[in-house]
């Protein structure tokens, strides 16, 4: 594995820090995946794959995490991360302070996980849930952890267990090109808030979540940048300011149900996203649906999922006696367009437990872009999760 040393060296001196106080329990995960893509189309990709040649780097990683309990209250927790992806580069996926207020009400500063959608506490294991990754349509946030705090408090009503979590935070990051519209982009979220509520009640989970931040994202190299800059020369100043990320609100809400009893389970997820109009980005609405059925080690699911955006109203204040407008008009409506998605997905996941702590998975998913036929392409992989 090729680290960067730099974050090698920070990370290991946190884990050695750790491993000198008493108390320390070590864990960690991985994935080892090798999946192929039928399509060839130069410059396509999907769910990060790239070209039609096996590859591991796309969904394989490794992570390691250390706890240690400071005293009866607080405890602290670090979790390094490496990705294929990303060339191997170990990062610090989460490192927070927690502190047990009560045994109902705990606290954590530091880095910690965004709580964005049903499966984000554990989003890198991929042994705790039942695909290999969650459906991309729907778990295409660019980061997965944010700097700053959280509560989470707990309660019961007889059978019903209740969750509330509140958090806030900023973030840096950049944004994957998953479907092949944008990536590369630099970004930035400032003032980020959540709020989440949770019931589980025997088999059944339901959670609510409201996300919502000030967006920044740096198009100065990019076309709509360029053309940002063109509106403005020609006095479409509203209008150019809405073909930029600087500083926008912007809000997500997601719902999730997952019913689990050992043999049947069923999960749905809903999302919806919006910038009101006033960035270049598209009224986003997701979901997916997955129905499995486990026989003694063996669980055989089928998943649909769906993403099918709205197209944002970016030239709502044009004016149409300005002579520039009927060359900047269809500018913009095309680059409103650009932004949507509408793609689905139909994935057949096969897992076998074949040893405590680590299962066989092998996947099926058949793409299909309703924008660009050509888009349409299907990904088969497989390999090993594992915990310890």
């Amino acid at each position: 594995m090729r680290l960067r040393y730099s974050t090698l060296c920070f990370g290991t001196l946190l884990l050695s820090s750790f491993a000198q106080a008493s108390d320390v329990n070590f864990s960690g995960f991985g994935s080892i995946i090798a999946g192929v893509k039928d399509h060839s189309r130069e410059g396509y990709s999907y769910a990060r794959y790239e070209d039609t040649h096996f590859s591991f780097e796309p969904d394989s990683l490794v992570g390691l995490q250390a706890t240690t309990q400071i005293n009866d209250k607080a405890s602290a927790s670090i979790q390094l991360l490496a990705r294929g992806a990303l060339d191997w580069d170990a990062e610090v996926d989460w490192a927070y302070l927690s502190y047990q207020v009560t045994d109902s009400f705990t606290w954590r500063a530091g880095r910690i996980r965004a709580p964005f959608f049903l499966y984000s506490d554990y989003i890198s294991v991929g042994y705790a849930y039942p695909w290999i990754t969650p459906p991309f349509e729907t778990y295409s946030s660019p980061f997965t952890s944010l700097d700053g705090v959280d509560f989470v408090f707990r309660h019961s009503f007889g059978e019903v267990d209740m969750l509330f979590q509140g958090y806030v935070g900023s973030d840096s990051f950049v944004v994957e090109d998953t479907f092949a519209t944008i990536g590369g982009i630099d970004g930035e979220v400032q003032n980020q808030f959540g709020l989440i509520a949770e019931m589980t009640w025997r088999d059944l989970r339901l959670r609510y979540a409201y996300h919502a931040a000030d967006v920044e994202l740096d198009f100065s190299e990019n076309a709509l940048g360029q053309l940002a800059d063109s509106l403005e020369g020609a006095g479409f100043d509203s209008t150019a300011a809405r073909m930029r990320y600087e500083g926008d609100y912007f809000d997500f809400h997601e719902i999730g149900l997952q019913y689990d009893n050992g043999n049947v389970l069923l999960i749905a997820e809903v999302t919806t996203s919006s910038a009101h109009d006033e960035a270049p980005a598209a009224e986003g609405f997701s979901y997916f649906f997955t129905a499995g059925y486990r026989f003694n080690d063996f669980l055989l699911a089928g998943t649909y999922s769906r993403r099918d955006d709205d197209k944002a109203d970016l030239s709502q204040d044009m004016d149409p006696t300005n002579p520039a407008f009927a060359i900047f008009y269809p500018l913009v409506e095309g680059a409103a367009e650009a932004l949507v998605e509408d793609v689905e997905q139909y994935t057949l996941t096969f897992r076998w437990d074949f040893s405590p702590g680590i299962a066989f998975k092998a996947e099926v998913i058949d793409l299909t872009n309703n924008k660009d036929p050509d888009g349409d392409t299907m990904i088969t992989r497989s390999g090993i999760q594992f915990v310890f």
